[in-house]
């Protein structure tokens, strides 16, 4: 276990045992850590690695504005394989969310009018798309919902809203933004 896992799985014990000066924090703790031991494997708000390629390539397409960007900078950039990178392009392409054009001044780029599209946009392209309402039961009853709900249900409720909110508020040029201050854009 790296130093990072430890401070984060310490963060986490300490929010779910700490002073409860926010739900969200213990909530979130809670989450992580169960998540952490197998109990959340498929809940849709924790993203697949194509969804996580996906926003990590269109973020560094966001920095570069208009000019086109070669996929072999590309995956040298982010670290997704070429051949990964090559698909998920594709589907973001036939999404209309990249354009691509091949030869000398060629290499992809994002669509324009893409810019000011939330994130979900290219989470759909890529995955499932997510839920309104959390898929399982943290308190582990077979059937919970807002007319049976445990406990728990209504923090992570939440939870769940909250997430889904940052997926639909946060713009594909937000995160260009925020990922240009990280990085030194040629």
């Amino acid at each position: 276990m790296t130093s990072e896992q430890t401070q984060w799985i310490s963060w986490a014990i300490e929010s779910v045992k700490g002073p409860k000066k926010e739900k969200t924090s213990g909530l979130l703790g809670f989450v992580f850590l169960s998540w952490l031991c197998g109990s959340i494997k498929n809940e849709r708000f924790v993203l697949n690695r194509t969804e996580q390629y996906g926003l990590q390539l269109v973020a560094y397409l966001a920095c570069y504005g208009t000019k086109r960007v070669r996929a072999k900078e590309l995956s040298k950039a982010t670290g997704v394989p070429l051949t990964y990178l090559s698909k998920i392009l594709s589907r973001l392409r036939k999404r209309g969310i990249v354009s691509a054009e091949k030869g000398w001044g060629g290499g992809f780029k994002l669509a324009e009018e893409v810019l000011c599209s939330p994130i979900i946009v290219v989470l759909d392209a890529l995955g499932k798309g997510l839920p309104t309402t959390p898929s399982f039961c943290l308190f582990g009853w077979s059937k919970c919902s807002s007319k049976n709900p445990c406990p728990l249900h209504p923090e992570w409720e939440k939870l769940s809203a909250h997430i889904n909110k940052v997926y639909r508020e946060t713009t594909i040029q937000a995160l260009g933004d925020r990922l240009r201050k990280k990085i030194t854009v040629r």
